[in-house]
């Protein structure tokens, strides 16, 4: 298989997983998807957690990688 595989995984704030996968023609077209993905959960009070990667579709390389994180602090986490 050609192409580049944009792999979403997030966790809602019950802990359920939900996960998504695109095959793209080019790694433009996949970087375009993950930064749109990633735009649109920031803060998105239906995602607490979500990793978002390209995999290379060929040898499974990853390319890229971004987490969003929109859980509040623990606690004992330093805000400064």
């Amino acid at each position: 298989m050609e192409g580049y595989l944009v792999v979403r995984t997030w966790w809602d704030y019950t802990g359920k997983q939900s996960n998504s996968q695109e095959l793209k023609e080019t790694y433009d077209l996949a970087k375009k998807r993950m930064y749109t993905i990633l735009g649109g959960d920031i803060g998105k009070d239906t995602v607490a957690f979500e990793i978002v990667t390209i995999l290379n579709a060929t040898n499974g390389l990853q390319l890229a990688c971004d987490v969003i994180d929109n859980r509040p602090p623990e606690p004992n986490e330093v805000n400064e």
